[in-house]
């Protein structure tokens, strides 16, 4: 199902582009759609990989017992990634601009 509305939305997004002259309609554009899905994935991906992430200090994720160091080494990184990368801010940008 969520494959077939995706697929529905790229469908929209060149037919979008070619009536941006005409008036615009209220709601969200495609571009905008895929733009929330994706800060969601990305938020979602933030919380999974922080609940086995590996501090360096005292504190310890609530998960980090549950899986193998190379596991907790490799939620760190994409943990640390996503937090310091720009990923969610030109998600944000591109939802703003849509």
């Amino acid at each position: 199902f969520m494959g077939m509305a995706i697929t529905s939305i790229l469908d929209e997004i060149p037919e979008y582009f070619t009536r941006l002259s005409e008036a615009r309609s209220v709601g969200h554009n495609p571009l905008g759609v895929l733009s929330i899905v994706a800060m969601f994935l990305v938020l979602i991906t933030e919380v999974a990989t922080g609940l086995f992430n590996e501090d360096k200090g005292d504190a310890l994720a609530p998960l980090n017992n549950f899986v193998t160091a190379t596991t907790m080494h490799l939620a760190t990184g994409h943990h640390k990634n996503i937090r310091e990368g720009l990923l969610l801010i030109v998600i944000c940008v591109v939802r703003l601009r849509a």
